[in-house]
């Protein structure tokens, strides 16, 4: 950290990064420094090449970049204002699950701000409600931002406890050692709301192999049966958002935005349903996150485990059931027709020569007499 800034006061620590209040000496003002637990030269190139198309972005859904640069000691760090407001949303949810109005406020302002970085071709890649702050006393004045860039899937701590949160909003594609791009945001923003409203994650799991599993087999409860609190739209748009195959999402924040409907259905129309969301023509490209870092640091925007002893490979699928398939049979033979290798005594035609043999003998011996 560069000498003129003083310490005032350490805010958050996790596996990636460490989040203190600062002084800075020589502008006479504190500031919120993110200093990250990497030296690595490809890792630091990726951040500041983040970090730097995030600075030139403003939008009050995002911190405000006011300096990113590399300490004395090598470690890339990131500067943004101080005081650091609000709170994040497992705090928020500690009271209980989010009303239809805070919901509403929350899906909105972080669809503005996951349409701002989408349009400049920027993945989150580990969004996870860590990454939510809300600031405000009721929803009409909530102002909500999104952070975490960069700090891929930090925990809390090394335990495997710790390692299922920050890993719990990842995409299939993901799991599957794919690189992020913006429709795994798009997944991941479903599992952050869906947490928002059930006061639950979308995959409850005490291992990383269960986790895989219920990501990967799209094993969740209907977030209807968990928020009968809101109306049947919201949750039927969350769970559209939580789709395994990336190319059936929306294939960006703005996508998803058209289908989401604040003010409700209209009188008499059916209820959303994720099976009546049109995937996108096309095939996005994916966007990787310029950010490579090895499993030692967890701030890759692919998940560093790999398929094995720790995270098992989903099961074959089984065969549904269906009809019985006819059997094939062999071709009829014609009578003429005679297997090959039967004896020559046992065919037909030698029969019946041998039998005109023996009645011509026996004719002959009666005409003798």
């Amino acid at each position: 950290m560069p000498s003129r800034f003083k310490v005032l006061k350490n805010l958050d620590e996790n596996t990636t990064s460490l989040l203190k209040l600062v002084r800075d000496s020589h502008l006479k003002s504190d500031f919120i420094l993110r200093r990250f637990k990497t030296t690595a030269p490809t890792e630091i190139d990726g951040l500041r090449s983040l970090f730097a198309q995030l600075a030139v972005l403003e939008s009050p859904r995002l911190d405000r970049i006011i300096e990113a640069a590399v300490d004395e000691k090598g470690f890339f760090y990131v500067l943004t204002p101080a005081p650091l407001e609000g709170i994040t949303l497992p705090e928020m949810l500690a009271r209980g699950p989010l009303s239809a109005e805070e919901f509403e406020t929350l899906a909105s302002q972080l669809l503005d701000a996951l349409e701002l970085v989408h349009d400049q071709a920027i993945v989150h890649g580990t969004l996870t409600p860590e990454c939510v702050r809300i600031s405000g006393t009721k929803p009409s004045e909530w102002q909500v931002k999104l952070g975490g860039f960069g700090v891929g899937f930090a925990a809390a701590g090394p335990e495997e406890e710790h390692q299922v949160a920050a890993y719990r909003c990842a995409a299939p594609e993901q799991w599957q050692k794919s690189p992020a791009r913006r429709r795994s945001d798009v997944y991941s923003l479903g599992c952050v709301l869906y947490e928002a409203l059930a006061g639950r994650p979308a995959f409850q799991s005490r291992t990383l192999k269960e986790l895989r599993t219920k990501h990967l087999g799209h094993d969740l409860p209907d977030l209807a049966k968990l928020a009968p609190h809101v109306p049947a739209w919201m949750s039927s748009w969350v769970m559209s958002l939580i789709v395994t195959d990336a190319e059936a999402r929306p294939r960006k924040a703005a996508v998803a935005r058209e289908s989401f409907a604040p003010q409700g259905t209209p009188t008499g129309a059916p209820a959303m349903t994720p099976a009546a969301v049109t995937p996108p023509p096309g095939v996005s490209a994916p966007i990787v996150l310029p950010v490579t870092q090895p499993a030692r640091n967890a701030t890759a925007s692919t998940i560093p485990i790999a398929v094995g002893p720790q995270v098992g490979a989903m099961p074959a699928p089984r065969r549904q059931p269906g009809p019985p398939r006819p059997v094939a049979r062999p071709p009829a033979q014609r009578l003429s027709q005679q297997p090959a290798g039967r004896p020559l005594w046992q065919r037909p035609g030698v029969i019946i020569a041998v039998a005109a043999v023996v009645l011509l003998i026996i004719w002959l011996i009666l005409n003798r007499r």
